[in-house]
């Protein structure tokens, strides 16, 4: 407990507090915005698989880098695959890494595309 009384959670997860707002959203009219608490800056991967487990989209970020840096991170995808094109409607999974972890770390995340 903190001296002013406010309860502190401690962990060892690399990456915590994983969303997306909005969700499911249009991407012919906006983006999503992935926000995630990293405990210590670290190499991150974002990767989006179809429902089929086809990879459409990955990003990677150094540490200490926006999108690798130790507190709260907030990066967007406007529902593109890797070669610019917007992908179908539906639910995607998006897997994400911190490069300092193992595959225990991993946080998925599930985005629903609408159109």
């Amino acid at each position: 407990t903190h001296p002013d009384g406010i309860t502190t959670i401690l962990t060892d997860e690399i990456v915590s507090q994983v969303s997306n707002y909005p969700n499911p959203f249009d991407s012919r009219k906006e983006s999503t915005t992935i926000t995630y608490f990293l405990n210590q800056d670290t190499t991150f991967k974002i990767t989006i698989y179809d429902p089929f487990g086809h990879k459409v989209y990955e990003k990677d970020y150094d540490a200490g880098s926006s999108g690798g840096r130790a507190g709260t991170n907030e990066v967007s995808w406007d529902g593109t695959n890797g070669m610019g094109q917007k992908v179908a409607k539906g639910g995607y999974i998006c897997v994400l890494q911190p490069g300092a972890g193992t595959k225990d770390d991993r946080k998925i995340r599930l985005i629903g595309v609408v159109h």
